[in-house]
């Protein structure tokens, strides 16, 4: 059998589901996300190469496969390029166009 509820009842549930309601950006927003922490650790990590005078050089060639590489030498296939190495790596459309474009001026250079 189905106990009713009062009225009271659903306004102290209501009061609940606002409270959380809320209170979850106030938490969210504390939390630094996954991405801003590692953006942080980059940018602490290039202040310890300038100071040290060290350049880094990333080996963008050994990251790309042949087939990319063979469509990143021809520059009207750079769209395709970009386009394949984001189908087989996963990687986003920022990431795979400086992949790209760091082989292509590092092949140039």
């Amino acid at each position: 059998m189905l106990a009713a509820l009062e009225f009271s009842h659903y306004v102290m549930i209501a009061l609940v589901v606002i409270l959380f309601g809320a209170l979850r950006p106030a938490l969210i927003m504390r939390q630094p996300t996954e991405w801003y922490r590692i953006r942080r650790l980059e940018q602490k990590v290039d202040l310890i190469l300038k100071h040290l005078g060290i350049q880094y050089r990333d080996a963008i060639g050994d990251l790309l496969s042949d087939k990319v590489k063979s469509l990143a030498e021809d520059p009207s296939q750079k769209i395709a390029a970009i386009k394949l190495h984001r189908e087989e790596t996963g990687c986003g459309l920022r990431e795979a166009k400086e992949a790209i474009e760091a082989y292509i001026d590092g092949r140039s250079a």
